[in-house]
């Protein structure tokens, strides 16, 4: 498949405009890998998931202030408490267990800690050891 193809498949199912679409070809271009990719596949279920070789990535649908919204009215959550710089264990496991949600969203560490106000690698800390964080 080369570079045309790729572009027009990019324009047929996604709504990028002119500009997007020649910073795409642009980045095409540039990209030599590292090893050959057979095929990438972009299956749309009810969230966006985008599977490369083998491996499941899913796309968010709406930004992470809106899911943060949406996250704080089923939980019965006030929202500005996850934004708050305070260590008590309340707001720490609640923290916790949005990240990992924001995370599983497919939501990145970067967007997730600008939303918080935290560093991205504090957030990867949260989802990682949040079974062990949220059990002691």
């Amino acid at each position: 498949m080369n570079i045309k193809d790729v572009l027009g498949r990019i324009e047929l199912y996604t709504n990028c405009d002119e500009l997007t679409l020649k910073r795409i070809e642009y980045l095409l271009k540039e990209f030599k890998p590292e090893k050959e990719v057979d095929e990438i596949k972009i299956r749309i279920r009810e969230k966006p998931i985008v599977v490369v070789e083998d491996k499941e990535y899913v796309i968010p649908t709406k930004s992470i202030a809106v899911f943060a919204t949406e996250y704080s009215e089923m939980n019965k959550v006030n929202l500005s408490s996850f934004r708050v710089r305070n260590r008590s264990k309340a707001i720490v496991e609640m923290k916790i267990k949005f990240c990992v949600a924001a995370y599983k969203a497919g939501y990145g560490y970067s967007s997730i800690g600008t939303f918080l106000k935290m560093h991205h690698t504090s957030i990867l800390h949260l989802v990682k050891d949040a079974p062990q964080l949220l059990t002691n």
